[in-house]
């Protein structure tokens, strides 16, 4: 398998990005509908860039761990009510992988009859059965993000791949030794 490692300053330029094409589209949602954990920094920061106040989150379980998923993806619990009814929603997440996720959380937002929805992730795998309104670019590797340090560095073990995808020694020294 192959890694695609981002940092911080690249979700920051990144979220930017897609938020100046969310405005120069013109769509001004009114809620952020985050999906759990991989969307919740995005959303964040895009609510911020946009100045949207207004968060919901779904919570979905599909991976188990580094190429490893479930059978289905499944909702565990969302706050979303019947405030998002006609109106504009923007649904987050960091990657459409298989897409499968997407499709599920997308069906659930419909059920509370938006006005409309639009998904935005940070990347997109050329596999992905769903094509998000917005997205930075298309790449078809394992993406490493910055809030899941230990995760990765717990799952892949290897030093020598997590030296090439630049993680510091003091991670590694600590979350190897688990």
């Amino acid at each position: 398998m192959e890694f695609y490692k981002v940092d911080w300053k690249d979700i920051e330029g990144i979220c930017f990005a897609l938020a100046n094409r969310i405005e120069d589209d013109s769509y001004q949602p009114t809620y952020i509908v985050a999906i759990l954990r991989g969307g919740m920094v995005p959303a964040t920061i895009l609510g911020d860039f946009l100045n949207i106040r207004r968060f919901y989150f779904i919570d979905i379980k599909f991976y188990r761990k580094i190429g490893e998923t479930e059978s289905v993806p499944r909702i565990v619990k969302s706050d979303l009510d019947e405030e998002i009814k006609d109106s504009n929603v923007l649904l987050v997440d960091d990657i459409a992988d298989s897409g499968r996720t997407l499709k599920v959380a997308l069906e659930h937002v419909y059920t509370f009859k938006p006005k409309s929805v639009r998904v935005l992730t940070l990347f997109k795998k050329s596999r992905s059965i769903i094509t998000p309104d917005y997205f930075h670019e298309v790449i078809d590797k394992w993406v490493v993000f910055p809030w899941e340090i230990r995760e990765t560095i717990s799952e892949i073990r290897d030093r020598k791949i997590l030296k090439k995808l630049n993680f510091d020694d003091c991670y590694l020294n600590k979350y190897l030794s688990y």
